[in-house]
């Protein structure tokens, strides 16, 4: 049985891309931007494709999007509800932006991801989760990635914190945005 967001569809394009929720079929393209993004899956791609399915089977915790340029998927990202449904105000963790190597660097597609599929995640939260009156928004990146801090940067303008994980320095970024106001920004928090 799929779960509900894999039943849905669409998108919107921009500049020839669209963004739209990950189905099952996009699994493999997923699993190979995953190893050429990540290293905690030993570059197999058996391995990337099992971490990705496990988000597919934890909705409505994860919520999964693909970036797709013609026929092929060229980017993704997935979000995480943190600490249950139950809050006025939930927290949702941007857990991965993966973008096919090759790709123009540049091009906005990471915060085209960003973008598009926090407006999805805001309604769905107004949708579902009906007490929520905000969506707090937390995403942790390596300090040594400068593309991450340039894309972060637009949706969360001052860092908030700072961690060890894996033996790399991290860096945090958050904000809150309303749930009932659709066309109100990110504040910082």
């Amino acid at each position: 049985q799929k779960s509900s967001f894999l039943k849905e569809g669409g998108g919107v394009a921009e500049n020839g891309i669209i963004i739209r929720r990950a189905t099952e079929a996009d699994l493999l393209e997923m699993a190979e931007i995953g190893i050429e993004n990540f290293s905690g899956h030993g570059g197999r791609i058996e391995t990337a494709q099992s971490w990705i399915e496990t988000w597919q089977k934890a909705s409505p915790m994860y919520h999964v999007f693909v970036a797709v340029r013609g026929e092929r998927i060229i980017g993704y990202i997935d979000w995480r509800y943190e600490g249950g449904f139950g809050r006025q105000h939930p927290v949702a963790e941007l857990d991965q932006v993966g973008l096919r190597r090759g790709e123009p660097k540049g091009q906005g597609l990471g915060k085209q991801l960003i973008r598009e599929s926090l407006d999805t995640m805001r309604r769905w939260t107004k949708e579902n989760l009906h007490q929520a009156t905000l969506l707090r928004i937390v995403v942790w990146f390596y300090a040594n990635n400068t593309g991450a801090h340039g894309a972060y940067a637009e949706f969360f303008p001052e860092p908030a914190g700072f961690r060890i994980q894996y033996s790399e320095a991290e860096m945090m970024r958050r904000g809150i945005i309303s749930i009932l106001d659709p066309e109100s920004p990110i504040d910082p928090v």
